[in-house]
This record gives structure tokens, sequence and C-alpha cells, in this order.
């Protein structure tokens, strides 16, 4: 699924660009987030240990995963805006 972040409903308020971005979201920290104008694509990918199969999905229900919250992706998001090249144009 994916979603349009605009100015004034924002996901991650403290990303305040000046022109709508969209993104897609997925389970525990898998992200996608496009903003077009800054010719800008962010991809984030939580490593997933072990296969797909029973066993392995029951090791990782039991002793957990790795995972990347919300706040988590916003910071990290928030710092790849920061080494953007042309600052003008983050800022509304």
């Amino acid at each position: 699924m994916w979603w349009v972040d605009k100015p004034g409903s924002r996901t991650w308020p403290e990303i305040n660009t000046r022109e709508p971005v969209y993104f897609g979201q997925g389970a525990n920290g898998h992200f996608l987030w496009i903003a077009p104008y800054l010719d800008l694509v962010v991809v984030h990918q939580v490593g997933t240990p072990g296969g797909i199969g029973s066993f392995d999905q029951a090791r990782r229900r039991m002793f957990g995963q790795p995972s990347v919250s919300d706040n988590e992706f916003e910071e990290f998001l928030t710092r790849v805006l920061d080494a953007h090249p042309d600052q003008g144009l983050i800022q509304p």
C-alpha cells in the first residue's frame, strides 16, 4: 500500500518538506520513501534472519527479529535530508 505525505498532514511531522512525498511501509521497519522534487528515493530494509520455513518463523517468534520503529526511521530520514546538497528545496 502507498501513502501520500503532504504538508498539513504528515506521518512524520519532523520531516517538513515543501512538496508531497510518497511512501510504502512494511513490517518491522521496511520503508520506501520517495520525494520526486528532490530526485530522492530512500529504501530501508531490515535484515530477516533465517528462511521462510515454519521452523525459521517459529524461531523468529520465539527469539525476536530485528526491527526499526517509526521514530527511528524518522531520525534516519532526517539525517539523510540533512545531507542533501540542495537544502533550499527541502524546507517550505
